[in-house]
């Protein structure tokens, strides 16, 4: 017993150590990401004119970068173009959706089967109700050995600078466009990620989220203005649940041959198959859920 509990403290000072020289080793400007139009890889700031642009909202966006990145004049610099950029592609809409990836943050929508069918039953579903909206993606990382690290400590709590610098993005567009909603959406890792922005922001009610998959070490807040969804309805989510017996046995018998690892059914960063890790506009369940949502908080109290 005594050599268990030996190990057991090794194990547990190694896991610290390795924490925080991941935290130590983390390097804000990675967190800064990048925003893009639905369906466009083009950043959202590669092309944008300041002509039309109030002078505070141009201030306002200088100081919140200036803030956030006082020790990096280059990642400031980014951050205020993207600011602007977005307020300027916004500033037409009634409504802003903003995608936030799961596994290591750098995935579009086009990259993952079950929020490309849930963006397109959104978009039907909004449309048809007459909001005006604009979908956007954001990327948290650019697939670097360091942005790993910096994930890394984001997803697991470490740190909460990438929660910060979003809640500061979606901060600036309801500040300087009145009547503006944003809904913040996410799948998997990316609920992390949402979760602490609505925590940062749980004062702003124009702000609200749409997550799921919440993997099973985060405990999601859910309130009047978070839908989190952890079961499609046919299928439990083994990564959600932690049911790791389940999501072992099926790595093994697919590396052993006896099954096919069927990406479809549920997977971790297309590696590791974790059955019912999936989510669809064509599971009644989740679209019942969502179309719900969208209803009390966005299209029953349409302007």
């Amino acid at each position: 017993m005594a050599g268990k509990i030996r190990w057991f403290k090794l194990f547990i000072a190694s896991t610290m150590s390795l924490s925080v020289t991941i935290v130590f080793l983390a390097s804000p400007s990675i967190a800064l990401g990048e925003i893009s139009r639905l369906d466009e890889r083009d950043p959202i700031s590669a092309n944008y004119n300041l002509a039309s642009v109030p002078e505070r909202v141009i201030s306002d966006a200088g100081r919140i970068s200036i803030s956030l990145f006082s020790d990096n004049e280059e990642a400031a610099d980014e951050l205020a173009g993207q600011l602007l950029a977005t307020y300027i592609a916004a500033r037409d809409y009634k409504v802003v959706v903003i995608f936030n990836p799961g596994g290591w943050g750098w995935r579009f929508v086009s990259d993952s089967p079950n929020w490309r069918s849930i963006f397109k039953g959104m978009k039907e579903n909004l449309r048809s109700n007459g909001v005006g909206t604009l979908f956007l993606e954001y990327r948290r990382s650019n697939g670097t050995l360091q942005s790993y690290v910096d994930e890394y400590t984001a997803v697991t709590g470490l740190d909460s600078f990438k929660a910060r610098v979003l809640a500061a993005r979606i901060n600036f567009l309801t500040e300087q466009l009145p009547g503006l909603k944003v809904i913040l959406t996410g799948e998997s890792n990316g609920t992390v990620i949402c979760d602490e922005v609505m925590k940062i922001l749980h004062d702003n009610k124009r702000v609200f989220s749409i997550q799921t998959g919440t993997p099973f070490w985060h405990a999601s807040e859910t309130n009047d203005r978070t839908l989190t969804i952890n079961s499609n309805g046919s299928l439990p989510d083994t990564f959600a649940s932690g049911d790791f017996f389940t999501m072992i046995s099926r790595n093994v018998e697919s590396i052993l041959g006896f099954s096919t690892f069927d990406t479809s059914q549920g997977h971790i960063l297309n590696l590791f198959a974790a059955p019912g890790h999936t989510y669809t506009w064509e599971d009644p369940v989740v679209r019942n859920q969502i179309e719900d949502f969208l209803n009390r908080n966005v299209i029953s109290s349409k302007q």
